[in-house]
């Protein structure tokens, strides 16, 4: 089963899992934001706010939203949202000013290429100093990781700026799987056997592996802070968590973006109300957050610097369970198999930047 969002994280798909806001133009076309509430008992506005708490003036800086007809606000994307909020958005901490607490950039500014955030939204806030180290910590080896080219060394983007990033990490970064420094070479994958009396070693390489645990943990603090940002409540400087669980379905490479199951969680999402879509950094960092109608279960979609892409659901465990029975089913072969020990391969599914939809939500979901 999966576990509340303190904690470990699990999968959903069981046997079948294999660890592998809109704008117009009149808006910001390096980033794109929409926001929509997300009905969850308290405050769901999100526009500017200067209130008072207690003696001390308090000030969101959250420009005013556009209205559309399908209840979703636009916002212009230039520059951040910033929240004074009184507790910590991953673990409910009370935080103030001069407490035990830091500035928190959802999108971490060392997460994505340098530069990419300059004139870009992101979201800033109050975080209480274990969380913002728990959240530091996942991103020192992910950033480099999902920004590494793929075993042939190509990089998912053309733009210098990635190139330099990687070259300026490598070296610097500790892959918290080996505990050794992330090199500029990938981490070599050993296959052992026997072969009547010869003995075999087949080595091969691939890109630096991040434990996918870890990624769905980064995935999980990322979306916690934009669900307190959606249910945010401008009286009282707290937004809240989602009721129930953390379920995440899938973290795929660049090279299997046309993976069966994130195709699948595309289709059966695609006429969820949109509560949260953005393309920011200079398309290094997108997300959204779909609901399912009358139900407190929502879908949930990253993608990280170009290359990576994470995907699943949180809210009603229940719900999401049985979505899932309909998974296709992924083609795995076995390459060697005992009874202490197993080797399973599968074709990645590439997918063409034509066929990719994804995350063209707010294309989609225009309304007048």
């Amino acid at each position: 089963m999966w576990l509340p969002y303190r904690g470990r994280t699990r999968g959903i798909s069981g046997a079948q899992h294999i660890s592998t806001l809109g704008l117009t133009a009149a808006y910001y076309p390096c980033c794109r934001l929409t926001v929509g509430r997300a009905n969850v008992g308290g405050g769901d506005d999100v526009n500017a706010a200067v209130t008072n708490v207690g003696e001390r003036p308090v000030t969101d800086r959250i420009p005013e939203g556009r209205p559309r007809a399908d209840g979703v606000s636009e916002f212009p994307t230039n520059q951040p949202f910033v929240l004074d909020n009184t507790t910590c958005p991953y673990c409910g901490t009370t935080v103030t000013r001069g407490s035990e607490s830091d500035k928190e950039h959802v999108v971490g500014r060392k997460f994505v290429p340098k530069g990419t955030l300059y004139q870009s939204w992101n979201l800033i806030l109050r975080a209480c100093r274990q969380c913002n180290r728990e959240k530091s910590d996942l991103e020192n080896d992910l950033s480099l990781i999902t920004m590494h080219p793929n075993v042939g060394g190509r990089f998912a983007s053309d733009d210098l700026r990635l190139r330099a990033e990687v070259r300026r990490k490598i070296g610097r970064a500790i892959s918290r799987r080996t505990r050794k420094p992330i090199a500029a070479g990938e981490e070599p994958f050993i296959i052992r056997g026997s072969l009547g009396p010869m003995q075999m070693t087949f080595t091969m390489k691939m890109p630096p592996q991040a434990e996918e645990e870890r990624l769905f943990r980064l995935a999980r603090l990322q979306l916690q802070a934009v669900f307190y940002f959606l249910t945010y409540n401008r009286q009282t400087h707290q937004g809240y968590f989602w009721p129930g669980a953390f379920c995440p379905l899938i973290s795929v490479r660049r090279e299997d973006w046309g993976n069966p199951h994130l195709r699948w969680l595309e289709a059966q999402t695609v006429g969820w109300e949109p509560r949260f879509f953005v393309i920011t950094a200079d398309g290094f960092y997108k997300a959204w957050i779909r609901r399912k109608t009358d139900a407190n279960l929502w879908a949930w979609a990253l993608e990280w610097n170009q290359n990576f892409r994470l995907a699943g659901f949180f809210g009603d465990e229940a719900i999401a369970r049985d979505l899932v029975v309909d998974l296709p089913k992924l083609d795995v072969s076995s390459i060697h198999e005992t009874t202490s020990k197993f080797l399973k391969v599968r074709i990645e599914t590439p997918l063409s930047e034509g066929e990719d939809r994804l995350f063209s939500i707010a294309d989609t979901d225009a309304g007048p």
